[in-house]
C-alpha cells in the first residue's frame, strides 16, 4: 500500500442511519491502514456534533438545513431559509475552506442533505468523491449530487435505474456498526436473560416509536396467550415500545401470563442483543434491513405506503427474506399467522435465513475502504 493514503473525509449526519454507516467505513479504513487520519464533516446542531467528538474523531461542522416535507407554514418557512443559506454560498465556502485545510485523498458521504455541498466542493477542488445509497429510491441529495461523484455505493441493485451513468453504481451494501458482529448468540442470550431453546423475536418501532405497531401487540398478546398449541412455550418477544408511548402502552398492558415477553422503552445497546434475534418484526428503514441482513435474521416489515421504507421492503419481500405488512393493513391477525407459521415450519424459518444473508453485506465497511483507497491512488 503506498504512502499516499493516509488522509479521508467522511460526510454524514442528521440521523443515525447516516452517522452510523460513516463510523463504519471509518474503522473500515482503519483495518485496511492504521496510520490513516480520518476526518468527519456534518452540520454543527444535530447529533452527529455530539457523536464524532465522543468516538475520537476530528469534526468540522458546516451550517446547512434540511429540506422539510410538511407543508404547513412551519415546514414552508424553514424550507425558505435553508434554500436562502444554500444560495448563499456559505454551505459551500465553508467545505472548500475546510477541505483546502485537510486535503483528503479521498471523501465519502453517506448521503442526504448535508453532504451536497461537500460532495460539490471535493469536485471543485479534484477530490475523487462517492456516496453511499442505502435505499433502494434514491434520495433527491445523491440524484443530484450523481454527476459529481466517482462513485455511487447502492445497496439494492434495482437502485441503478435512477441514475444516468449507471456505470457509476457499484453494489456492495450499507456498512453496519462492527459491534454488532463482537457478540455472539450465546452472550447476546445472556445479556437479556433468554432461553437458548426459545424462538427470540424482536418487536421496533424506532427510537420514538410506532403506536400503529405496538396498538397490535397487545391483542397479538392475547392470541399467543391463548394459542392451544403451546405456542408460547416455544418464543420469547422483546418489544422495543420506544419512549413516546411507552407508559401509555405499559399502562393498558394486557396480562401476559407465561409468554416470556419483556415490553421495554428503548434498547440503547442494540449490538448486544442482535445476534440473539430470530426474527425481526419493524419498519424497513435502511440501517435496521442492514443490520438484520448482514446477521441473516428474517423479518416482518411493516412500511407506511408511498415512502422509501416501502420500496426497500417490498424488495426484501421479493427476495424471500421478509414478510411484507403495509401499516395500514397491518392486524394483529396478520402477525399471529405469520409467527405461527415461521415457529411451525423451521424449513420456512431457515430458507428466510438464507434469504436475508444473501440480502446483506456484512464486509460492507471494508469493500467501502478499499474502493476510497483504490480511488485516492488514482
Amino acid at each position: 500500500m503506498t504512502k499516499k493514503v493516509q488522509n479521508f473525509v467522511i460526510v454524514c449526519g442528521g440521523t443515525g442511519g447516516h452517522i452510523y454507516p460513516g463510523l463504519a467505513v471509518a474503522s473500515g479504513i482503519r483495518k485496511k491502514f492504521k496510520e490513516a487520519s480520518i476526518h468527519f464533516i456534518g452540520t454543527y446542531n444535530r447529533m452527529e456534533s455530539k457523536i464524532i467528538p465522543e468516538t475520537g474523531y476530528p469534526f468540522y461542522g458546516i451550517s446547512v438545513e434540511g429540506i422539510q416535507r410538511r407543508m404547513d407554514w412551519v415546514g414552508i418557512k424553514k424550507n425558505v431559509k435553508s434554500l436562502l443559506l444554500l444560495v448563499s454560498g456559505i454551505p459551500l465556502w465553508q467545505s472548500l475552506r475546510i477541505l483546502s485545510k485537510i486535503k483528503p485523498q479521498a471523501v465519502f458521504a453517506t448521503g442526504g442533505y448535508f453532504s451536497g455541498p461537500v460532495i460539490f466542493a471535493s469536485y471543485i477542488l479534484k477530490i475523487p468523491c462517492i456516496s453511499l445509497e442505502p435505499n433502494v429510491v434514491p434520495g433527491l441529495a445523491n440524484r443530484l449530487a450523481a454527476p459529481f461523484l466517482k462513485k455511487i455505493i447502492i445497496t439494492h441493485q434495482e437502485s441503478s435505474i435512477y441514475f444516468r451513468r449507471k456505470d457509476k453504481c457499484v453494489k456492495i451494501g450499507t456498512p453496519v456498526r462492527p459491534e454488532i458482529f463482537a457478540t455472539n448468540r450465546n452472550e447476546a442470550l445472556k445479556n437479556f436473560h433468554l432461553d437458548p431453546d426459545r424462538i427470540t423475536i424482536l418487536i421496533m418501532g424506532g427510537s420514538l416509536g410506532a403506536k400503529n405497531i405496538n396498538d397490535s401487540i397487545q391483542e397479538l398478546l392475547r392470541m399467543i396467550k391463548n394459542n392451544e398449541n403451546h405456542l408460547k412455550e416455544k418464543i420469547q418477544i422483546i418489544h422495543s415500545i420506544g419512549k413516546r408511548h411507552y407508559q401509555d402502552y405499559i399502562e393498558y398492558l394486557v396480562d401476559t401470563g407465561e409468554i416470556n415477553y419483556q415490553p421495554l422503552e428503548y434498547i440503547e445497546h442494540m449490538d448486544q442483543l442482535l445476534p440473539a434475534v430470530d426474527l425481526f418484526i419493524g419498519r424497513s428503514g435502511a440501517t435496521s434491513i442492514a443490520e438484520a441482513t448482514s446477521l441473516g435474521i428474517p423479518m416482518i416489515l411493516i412500511p407506511w405506503r408511498g415512502v422509501n421504507q416501502a420500496a426497500n421492503a417490498e424488495v426484501l419481500a421479493k427476495n424471500g427474506a421478509a414478510e411484507l405488512i403495509y401499516d395500514d393493513e397491518l392486524t394483529s391477525g396478520k402477525l399471529y399467522q405469520f409467527i405461527t407459521d415461521f415457529v411451525i415450519h423451521p424449513q420456512k424459518r431457515e430458507q428466510m435465513v438464507q434469504n436475508s444473508q444473501q440480502q446483506g453485506n456484512p464486509n460492507a465497511a471494508e469493500e467501502i475502504a478499499d474502493l476510497l483507497i483504490q480511488i485516492s491512488n488514482k
